[in-house]
């Protein structure tokens, strides 16, 4: 998830309101096949032996509250 831009929030005593535009996807960089190949090459040698066992990946880029990443491994 990122951090989403001063720019989704209105101004002044609606400073903290999301405005009704705001999206809920992130479609900006960076690019998320970058974000999976850093997540799969900091997991090598630590979760798995190589990336290349992996046979299958889902992923999403989302805005929130809390920039965060969340892996979830099944096997």
């Amino acid at each position: 998830m990122f951090k989403r831009p001063k720019s989704h929030y209105g101004t002044g005593k609606n400073s903290l309101k999301l405005k009704e535009i705001a999206p809920d996807k992130h479609i900006n960089k960076p690019d998320i096949d970058n974000l999976i190949k850093f997540v799969m090459d900091a997991l090598n040698g630590i979760y798995w032996h190589d990336d290349s066992q992996i046979f299958s990946v889902e992923a999403s880029k989302f805005y929130g509250d809390v920039p965060l990443t969340e892996v979830t491994i099944i096997y």
